[in-house]
């Protein structure tokens, strides 16, 4: 819910395979579910990216260290 919340008020609409994507493999930390989701719609919209399993993959190796 935080989620899709924090991505309807940034303005961008996000499939449900990826929220569901950020949202287990971040379940305990508010602040890393926000920076993945903050780095995501930035890749978005500056870089004009898709928002791909792969792509998620990616951020989340960057903002969680790696780690589940």
């Amino acid at each position: 819910a935080i989620l899709r919340s924090e991505a309807i008020e940034q303005g961008v609409a996000l499939p449900d395979e990826i929220v569901k994507q950020i949202a287990q493999r971040v379940s305990s930390n508010v602040r890393e579910l926000k920076s993945s989701l903050t780095q995501l719609i930035a890749r978005m919209r500056i870089g004009g990216e898709t928002p791909t399993e792969q792509l998620v993959e990616r951020i989340l190796a960057q903002t969680t260290g790696g780690a589940d």
